[in-house]
This record gives structure tokens, C-alpha cells and sequence, in this order.
């Protein structure tokens, strides 16, 4: 969804799939936890991914890294284009050459992502396959760039002697120490407080457009989104329902499910007594909805056809919306 012509991620038609052995028939079967995922990035540009927790988001995310947390999951079909190349078809060894250099990760959880036995230094230099002085130098230049204070004292120092703000900013430094064209951060400042989140976000901001890097970022917090997003992605159920710039999501919202999404963001402006505006139901099991919209149950404006057929993805207005209230269906 990016006008800029330098795009450094193409995501085409990605599925990701979970195989499963019955005990029974001891039979395998395979089910769709992410479907039909189409996205493009630009250099310099953010997309935020967002929507309720097992939507698919971090599955995603796995998927660009080829890291899965299980070995039953895998990618079904589709293209992962990272600076024109096909990452699906890529091999273990040819991938690590990629992550961590080309491709960086944050984790959700600052406090556990720090090995505790090893210095803040060791790790930091772990990352750079480059002799011991010029590491060091590189580290503790990385230390000062993400705001750290005393950074002579802080390489030496180990994780369980920094504060939470203190450890993000070196899972920061480690991802952006080899310079990525791309960074993925999976709600990097879930586990910090309000103030420690502004601080991360204006140093993450302020690093990408230093470097030029694009980002992207998994957040279920919309007023985050509305700070550091370029395009948006809202996902559901293992779909992306509606794909667009920041201003189209959020003052011209198409999906139900996004419409519903902003109405729940709690507002300065609403008077005091009023009620906080909530989603009925729970969201389906990803891949466990055939034949029928995901949304039906938890839709007010679902119609028969919704009942009976997927919805497939149509463009509206120059972006990505997956509902049948959409209008003219044009993919």
C-alpha cells in the first residue's frame, strides 16, 4: 500500500498452515491459521499490524523470519519478497545470513529476551562478526545512540541490573546494530509503563528515519498505531479485513471490524457517564471458519450472503477491504 518506489517487502497471497495428526484415523490435517495475506513496504515506512490476540500478527511475522515456534507449522503458499527475492524458497543456512542483518526482530518481552549469564557487551558483539575492538567501539557507540547513559559501565553491566525501559533499548541497539532494511517489532513496549512506551516510540522514529529502515509494527494499542504508522493492516482471524493509509483506517474506516476496533478506543472527548463501547462474542478460531465470513457472528451489518460465502478481497477507494458490504469486488 505504498506509493514510494523502492519497495524493500512484498508479501504475495501468504498462507501459513498447521499440520495436525488425528488420533484416530492417524490422519493428517492441515488448517489455515493465516490466509491470503497480501502487503507491500516501502523504505522508510511503517505498517502497523493490529487486531485481537491470535488474529495472526505474530505468525506473520515468523513467517517473514522463517522462525516458527513449532515445527508443524509452515508456509502453504504464497511469496515473501524481501529487496526483490523470494524468501519462502530460502534454506536455513541462507536465512541466517539475513536475520539479524538484513532482517531484525524485538521481541513482546524485554525481560526475558536478555540471556541473564552474559554481559550487555558480550551480547551486543555477538551480533557483529567483526574483530573484538571494532565490535566494542560499535557497541558502545549503538548504546549511546538508543539513550543509554554511562555506556562503559552499562556494556559491563548484566540484564538483571537494568530497568525495563534500560533493557528494550538494548533489545533496540541489538536489532539496529548490522543496520536492517527492515525491522520487525512485535509489541516492543507492551510490558512498559506509558511513559517508557512515548520514550520508546520517539527513539524508534527517530532511528528509522536516520536510517531509512522500514518498519513493521504488531500492536493491538490503536493510539500507538496513530503515533508511529504509515499504512495499516487490521487483521482478524487470520485475514487482513482492511488494508490502508493511517488517515483512510482511522477517519474513513470501510470494515465493520475496524469500525469497531476504533469505537472501543476510549476518548477525552465522551462525557463522563457514558458507557465504554465494547465488541459482543469472541473472535473464531483462525482456520476453523469455512465457507462464510469469519466476522458473521459479531457483525451488525451481516447480510444472508455473509452467511453462505468467504468473502473474497476487493479494492475500494486504493485499499484492501474483505467484506461483502464493500461494493464492487475488483480481485
Amino acid at each position: 500500500m505504498s506509493h514510494n518506489s523502492e519497495i524493500i517487502l512484498n508479501v504475495q497471497g501468504l498462507s501459513i498452515s498447521l499440520s495436525e495428526k488425528t488420533k484416530k484415523a492417524e490422519k493428517v490435517i492441515s488448517t489455515d491459521l493465516v490466509k491470503d495475506l497480501s502487503f507491500s513496504l516501502a523504505k522508510g515506512k511503517t505498517l502497523a499490524l493490529v487486531g485481537e490476540s491470535g488474529s495472526g500478527k505474530s505468525l506473520t511475522a515468523q513467517a517473514i523470519l522463517k522462525l516458527f515456534y513449532a515445527p508443524s507449522l509452515y508456509i502453504k503458499k504464497g511469496a515473501i519478497l524481501f529487496q526483490g527475492e523470494d524468501l519462502v524458497h530460502k534454506n536455513e543456512k541462507q536465512m541466517q545470513k539475513l536475520r539479524g542483518k538484513e532482517i531484525a526482530f524485538i521481541s513482546q518481552n524485554p525481560m526475558s529476551a536478555l540471556n541473564p549469564t552474559l554481559t550487555i557487551g558480550f551480547q551486543l558483539m555477538e551480533c557483529l562478526q567483526e574483530a573484538k575492538e571494532t565490535a566494542k567501539e560499535k557497541s558502545l557507540a549503538m548504546l549511546q545512540a538508543v539513550g543509554i547513559h554511562d555506556v562503559r559501565s552499562r556494556f559491563s553491566s548484566y540484564p538483571h541490573e537494568l530497568s525495563g525501559g534500560q533493557k528494550q533499548r538494548i533489545l533496540i541497539a541489538m536489532s539496529l546494530i548490522n543496520k536492517p532494511k527492515l525491522l520487525i517489532a512485535d509489541e516492543p513496549t507492551t510490558a512498559l509503563d506509558v511513559t517508557l512506551q512515548a520514550e520508546i516510540l520517539d527513539l524508534l522514529r527517530a532511528l528509522q528515519k536516520k536510517m531509512e529502515m522500514a518498519l513493521i509494527f504488531i500492536t493491538h494499542d490503536l493510539g500507538i498505531v496513530a503515533q508511529i504508522a504509515d499504512s495499516v493492516a487490521v487483521m482478524y482471524a487470520g485475514k487482513i479485513v482492511e488494508l490502508g493509509s493511517l488517515d483512510e483506517i482511522f477517519y474513513n474506516p470501510l470494515h465493520p471490524y475496524t469500525k469497531a476496533l476504533l469505537a472501543s478506543v476510549p476518548r477525552l472527548d465522551y462525557a463522563v457517564a457514558a458507557p465504554l463501547v465494547t465488541l459482543a462474542g469472541c473472535p473464531p478460531v483462525a482456520g476453523k471458519v469455512q465457507g462464510r465470513c469469519s466476522f458473521l457472528e459479531r457483525c451488525p451489518s451481516a447480510m444472508r450472503c455473509c452467511a453462505k460465502f468467504e468473502p473474497s478481497v476487493s479494492i475500494i477507494e486504493g485499499r484492501q477491504i474483505r467484506c461483502w458490504n464493500s461494493g464492487e469486488k475488483n480481485l
